[in-house]
């Protein structure tokens, strides 16, 4: 439900002011947006119960904040995952038996992770066991990495690395937002202007702007071959269009490195 002050004027609380994912933050009252968004635009249709709210793309919280704000924190807690399998052969008489368990077990504890995993198998009469890999792993949300140390196997390398007893510190895709790394930017010349974006041919993004410069960030692609081709259609019906090349992506959308420290 949504609040008006005063003056008959839709209040944004903090609550809808996080949940509209924006990037200024207060605690109590209404969230004054002309002085913080000048650009924004507000407007209330009662007819429709409706509320129409346009801000610049800057004044959005970024994503990469916001998969952070999801992250559970602390507590106690252990696992247990295995796969068994078994099959049976007959030829000329003969039975072969194959047995396979897959055992993965671990421990959360305070935000450190312990975890093993090993194998059981069992064929003609002879059974082997076989540790894959014991380690201890800690993620650090602030730098969007997770450290390993223990028996590791190398993470996002070119080159194929056997396991390793050592220690790693690797970007954590999960804290990380897809980026393309390409950016489109305009001129929106009116109050509520729609930017749509097409490659190929096909329509890739779309949105509302308010009036002044706009950015478009991590364009989502269909390839890196084809210019972008960008229509802004104002309030007006007018319509102004230009192209855009991916020369962002070799720059924006590079890789964090990866640090890897081992002996086999």
């Amino acid at each position: 439900m949504t609040r008006f002050n005063a003056q008959g004027e839709p209040c944004i609380t903090p609550e809808t002011s996080r949940h509209l994912g924006l990037a200024h933050e207060f605690d109590q009252g209404c969230l004054d947006y002309q002085t913080h968004y000048p650009a924004a635009q507000l407007t209330a249709d009662p007819y429709k119960n409706q509320i129409s709210f346009t801000v610049p793309t800057s004044a959005l919280t970024p994503e990469s904040i916001l998969l952070r704000k999801d992250i559970i924190q602390g507590g106690t807690s252990g696992l247990i995952n295995y796969n068994l399998q078994s099959s049976t052969t007959v030829q000329s008489g003969k039975h072969e038996t194959y047995q396979l368990g897959l055992f993965e077990s671990g421990l959360n504890l305070n935000d450190w992770l312990l975890r093993s995993r090993h194998t059981v198998s069992y064929s003609d009469g002879t059974r082997r066991s076989q540790r894959l890999y014991t380690y201890v792993q800690k993620t650090f949300q602030s730098l969007q990495q997770t450290f390993q140390v223990g028996e590791i196997y190398a993470r996002q390398t070119l080159l194929a690395i056997p396991g390793l007893t050592g220690l790693q510190l690797f970007p954590d895709s999960a804290l990380r937002p897809a980026r393309s790394g390409v950016s489109v930017q305009g001129i929106a010349r009116s109050a509520q202007a729609r930017v749509e974006v097409y490659q190929n041919g096909q329509l890739i993004e779309a949105t509302q702007v308010p009036e002044g410069p706009f950015s478009l960030d991590n364009i989502s692609m269909l390839s890196t071959q084809f210019p972008l081709d960008v229509k802004v259609t104002e309030q007006d019906g007018q319509l102004t269009t230009f192209f855009s090349t991916c020369h962002g992506l070799t720059n924006s959308g590079r890789r964090s490195p990866l640090w890897v420290c081992g002996t086999r």
